[in-house]
């Protein structure tokens, strides 16, 4: 099984942001701006709801001071 990843931009952070969760931001209409002011640009791709042996995990991070998700397969990347 899988679910949808959501691409958002926010102008003023530069800052792309992405999520398996559309009511972080409240919006899935193409370039309605939502929460925190990010601006719905369209679903990503697919990732899969159960992780399998296989499959790589990614991880979101917030660095406040500096406005910027980051994302990393490493969960060790940020300590």
């Amino acid at each position: 099984m899988t679910t949808s990843v959501y691409r958002y931009w926010s102008e003023g952070a530069q800052d792309h942001f992405y999520t398996t969760n559309p009511s972080e931001i409240g919006t899935t209409t193409p370039g309605e701006v939502g929460n925190h002011g990010y601006t719905y640009e369209g679903r990503l791709g697919y990732a899969f709801v159960h992780q399998f042996d296989e499959d790589v995990a990614v991880y979101r991070y917030w660095k406040a001071s500096i406005g910027d998700h980051f994302y990393t397969t490493d969960s060790t990347e940020i300590g």
